[in-house]
């Protein structure tokens, strides 16, 4: 009995402090369980914070919607890519060539290559741009027939004059460009005119040289004013002032010179005065006639002021 006593009196601090210390588990236990639910309770708000709003979902199903009309459009796209380049439905198969049978323009048209290209890709403007260069093209036009034709229309130069150099014959414009050139033996000389040119007045050019000094050759250019000038000799000489049979000479230094049956000359020089040098060569002509006169020589180039000489 002492000994309980004494036991209960030497520790009586023990029960307390186990009782204390079970009442510190709970408390920490709750302490910590309070903690956890405080936890969950925000990550819970933060989840509702940034939970995206109901719209949301709609944007994201009609970008998926966008995008699946967008790769069926690629597709058709592709398609019709494939339909128009890669097959055969444009592809030129026939060229169109009008309004002429020159042998250079044909040849130009086989270096471009029609045959075969894609209409899609094929150029009008270039096609022309390399005929249009050609010397005797006066104007071309190209167009795509579709789905696999190519037109193609050239207006030739028309020849008014055939000049005549050391080089050969050629056919001059009233643009003053020469043409082409005459093949040899092509036609003899008749009455100042080629036969083969469709009787075109021809002149012997002495100089036998173009604007710019250089030989004349398919693509030179003369002046217009004197193929212009030429040409009306060649046509009023015989209705204005009744020469027939005439030729028609070129010099650097006496300009045109009209040379008759008779052997005479006239020389004309330059394109200006042409009507004043017409009207005073018939007068000269008449004047001789009524004195039975035969000239050697009839001088117009000085416009106003003629001179002629008789023969002796």
């Amino acid at each position: 009995m002492q000994r309980k006593q004494h036991g209960s009196i030497m520790a009586p601090h023990l029960l307390p402090r186990n009782q204390t210390g079970d009442q510190d588990k709970s408390l920490q236990v709750a302490q910590r369980m309070e903690r956890r639910h405080t936890a969950m309770a925000q990550a819970g708000r933060q989840r509702r914070s940034f939970r995206r709003p109901w719209y949301q979902g709609r944007v994201r199903r009609q970008r998926w919607e966008r995008l699946f009309v967008a790769g069926i459009v690629v597709v058709l796209l592709g398609s019709a890519l494939y339909f128009t380049v890669g097959s055969s439905t444009f592809t030129v198969q026939r060229v169109m060539l009008n309004g002429t049978t020159s042998r250079a323009v044909a040849a130009t048209i086989r270096r471009q290559h029609l045959i075969g290209q894609n209409l899609l890709f094929l150029n009008p403007a270039v096609v022309a741009a390399q005929l249009a260069a050609l010397p005797e093209v006066a104007h071309v036009t190209v167009v795509r027939e579709w789905p696999r034709s190519v037109a193609i229309t050239v207006t030739p130069r028309q020849p008014v004059v055939a000049w005549k150099t050391a080089a050969g014959v050629f056919l001059v414009d009233a643009t003053g460009m020469v043409i082409s050139e005459i093949a040899p033996g092509a036609g003899e000389l008749e009455h100042g005119a080629y036969a083969s040119t469709g009787r075109l007045p021809i002149i012997s050019d002495m100089v036998g040289t173009d604007l710019a000094g250089k030989p004349l050759a398919p693509g030179s250019r003369l002046d217009p004013a004197l193929v212009e000038m030429v040409e009306q000799l060649a046509e009023r000489l015989p209705t204005e002032v009744q020469m027939t049979g005439f030729s028609l000479a070129y010099t650097a230094q006496e300009g045109v010179v009209v040379i008759s049956r008779a052997g005479w000359q006239a020389r004309f020089g330059g394109p200006a005065q042409l009507d004043l040098k017409i009207g005073e060569l018939g007068a000269i002509l008449q004047l001789m006639q009524a004195h039975r006169q035969k000239g050697a020589l009839i001088d117009l180039r000085y416009g106003s002021h003629p001179y002629y000489r008789l023969q002796s």
